[in-house]
């Protein structure tokens, strides 16, 4: 959603990715090892748009895309850590992380940046 530039995109999921892998190998179920990464993928996130705003001269992302993506996204995300964070014991672990692991599917699918179709001449730019 950040629209990067190619090369930086790909060296940020993998940064993300091993460095998850590694917090995980250290702290299975630590609070930090999920907010830290979310953190910093939102804080480019909102340096990415508010280049945009600033040279457009518009409001980036449309109106449209916070109702129907972001606003679900995110509701969803937080869903999933109050549900990791808060209810989750021993007893009921396996239900309690299957229900966190639906919400954080769910928070993916509605994050997903928008997808841009070519077509001959013409771009179909596709939202959610």
């Amino acid at each position: 959603m950040a629209d990067l530039p190619t090369t930086l995109q790909s060296l940020a999921h993998m940064a993300g990715a091993v460095g998850i892998a590694l917090a995980v190998e250290y702290d299975r179920t630590g609070l930090w090892v999920f907010v830290t990464p979310c953190g910093i993928g939102l804080i480019i996130l909102l340096i990415s748009w508010l280049s945009h705003c600033r040279y457009e001269g518009a409001c980036y992302p449309r109106k449209r895309t916070w109702l129907l993506c972001l606003l679900p996204g995110v509701i969803s995300v937080c869903v999933g850590v109050i549900i990791f964070t808060i209810l989750q014991t021993d007893d009921n672990y396996k239900y309690v992380h299957s229900t966190w692991h639906i919400s954080v599917a769910l928070s993916v699918l509605f994050l997903l940046p928008e997808r841009r179709e070519t077509k001959g001449d013409f771009t179909i730019t596709v939202y959610c």
